[in-house]
């Protein structure tokens, strides 16, 4: 019976590793990333996965490239582009010849060098409320019994403040916002509990998004947390990994060149997650 890790890294089937390959390693992840480190290398065995690979993989990923936050303050981030690199390189994206469905939400454009060695400016959809609203809900109607859905994002996430106190929301450019609760509405229209989709967050307050019950290592010990419960039933496996707790803040850092690495800046718990579906060791940022 394999692991739960074996089935996770299945469900990102990708090419084999390099052997001798250094990976990262982070020696206090549980102030900002309580599922990075020690939960990746102690506990993977609450995610009974079903094997095989994802075919549908929905990916926003938003920079924010010379915006400002509202009270002042520059919104860019850089890991979101590198982390989608590393993304598309785990899963094998081709650009000929792609028999899975990708929907790739970016604030920017980007060209990527596929595994066959074709390069070509990714097909990106612009990450507008509504075009992420019209794909998510039409591809989760259409999920059929057996798919297996990765959705993953990489951005800002913020805290309503009081008296709305308890919602988090997606930002998207022009002051728009992509709620909690509206993604878990979408997610809810998938109707097989024999389809799974996994949800990956790297942002702050990330914890939670999904209103599901979760989990995460504080200090060497399980802490169990609960989002008031929401109306919306999930029908179908739905898993949330998040880099942070809902209070936390999520970072980023600048990786070196080492053996293929390409020495730029990454989500921490994107690098480290990825890493450890490669059964790579981890390193600390810069080291």
């Amino acid at each position: 019976m394999p692991t739960s890790l074996d089935a996770m890294a299945r469900f990102f089937k990708g090419s084999s590793l390099r052997q001798g390959s250094a990976g990262p390693q982070l020696a206090n992840t549980t102030e900002y990333a309580p599922l990075t480190g020690t939960w990746l290398r102690r506990h993977w065995r609450p995610f009974n996965l079903q094997s095989g690979h994802a075919n549908i993989f929905i990916i926003i990923c938003l920079c924010y490239r010379d915006v400002e936050w509202a009270e002042g303050g520059s919104m860019t981030l850089k890991g979101p582009r590198e982390d989608l690199t590393l993304l598309l390189q785990r899963v094998q994206y081709r650009h000929q010849n792609e028999t899975r469905q990708f929907l790739i939400f970016t604030d920017f454009e980007m060209d990527f060098q596929d595994h066959t060695g074709h390069s070509h400016q990714v097909p990106t959809i612009p990450a507008t409320h509504r075009n992420i609203a019209t794909r998510v809900q039409g591809t989760m109607q259409d999920l059929g019994r057996g798919d297996k859905c990765l959705l993953y994002f990489s951005g800002h996430i913020e805290l309503d403040p009081p008296p709305v106190d308890g919602d988090a929301h997606i930002v998207l450019q022009g002051d728009r916002k992509l709620y909690d609760y509206e993604l878990r509405t979408w997610l809810a229209l998938s109707r097989f509990p024999t389809t799974t989709i996994i949800a990956i967050l790297d942002a702050c307050h990330s914890g939670g998004f999904l209103a599901l019950p979760y989990l995460h290592d504080k200090d060497g010990k399980w802490v169990n947390r609960s989002e008031p419960a929401s109306e919306v039933q999930m029908k179908s496996q739905v898993i949330e990994i998040s880099s942070t707790t809902k209070p936390q803040s999520s970072y980023s850092a600048k990786y070196p060149e080492d053996q293929g690495d390409s020495g730029t800046t990454h989500g921490i718990f994107t690098w480290n997650l990825l890493q450890a579906l490669k059964g790579r060791n981890f390193r600390e940022p810069g080291a």
